[in-house]
């Protein structure tokens, strides 16, 4: 089964909340796909109509055609999406490509360096282009790790951290709560980095709500 987390610290009511679900079969998309457009259909009808611009970043390694899709059919102008993936693996949709905003297409063998430096540019553009979205939802697929054999990218297990922590960091930036969905992720490598990461992610949580405490 995929996991689904649900981490919102930058609202005013933080939550943090785990949910499991069964990959759906679609097969001209990925499952995790289909988990961003779930949990934004979700969050956007739990909200009673407070969440409606909402920004999508995709960092799984393929591109996100399912929501993509999604967004074209139902002519949403109220999402946002960053797509930063792989140009030459699945699933090559163009057609779907249109309803990208920031479109970030990656080369295999891309590395840290690159990978970090071509997303603080893309978060830069969604900043001054869709600022303050009410809900961010962030994909973020591990196989972009070296050594994923799906994925052809060469970042590291410090890199990933890096992109997650940036990410978080953004969506502090915006006033935006964050819905965190783990995806793709093809090596046994994965599951010790995504605990490394979201350890860090909340010791540095931690450390601002002790923080504000202190200032109480």
């Amino acid at each position: 089964s995929s996991c689904m987390q649900f981490l919102s610290p930058f609202a005013p009511h933080a939550t943090f909340r785990m949910i499991s679900a069964a990959p759906c079969k679609r097969p001209q998309f990925g499952a995790c796909h289909i988990f961003v457009a779930t949990c934004f259909l979700l969050c956007r009808a739990a909200s009673a109509g407070a969440v409606s611009r909402v920004m999508v970043i995709d960092l799984d390694v393929h591109q996100g055609n399912g929501v993509e899709r999604d967004k074209l059919a139902a002519n949403d102008e109220q999402m946002y999406i960053l797509d930063m993936y792989n140009s030459h693996t699945y699933p090559l949709d163009t057609p779907a490509k249109a309803a990208i905003n920031a479109k970030v297409e990656l080369r295999p063998g891309t590395a840290d360096e690159e990978y970090l430096s071509q997303l603080h540019s893309a978060l830069a553009k969604a900043a001054a282009v869709f600022p303050q979205p009410h809900l961010v939802i962030y994909n973020a697929g591990t196989d972009i790790l070296a050594g994923d054999p799906l994925g052809s990218l060469c970042v590291s297990a410090a890199g990933v951290q890096q992109r997650d922590a940036a990410v978080f960091a953004f969506a502090e930036q915006q006033g935006a709560p964050i819905a965190m969905l783990l995806s793709g992720g093809y090596t046994r490598a994965s599951a010790g980095v995504i605990v490394e990461s979201l350890t860090a992610l909340l010791r540095g949580l931690a450390g601002k709500l002790g923080s504000l405490g202190d200032a109480s």
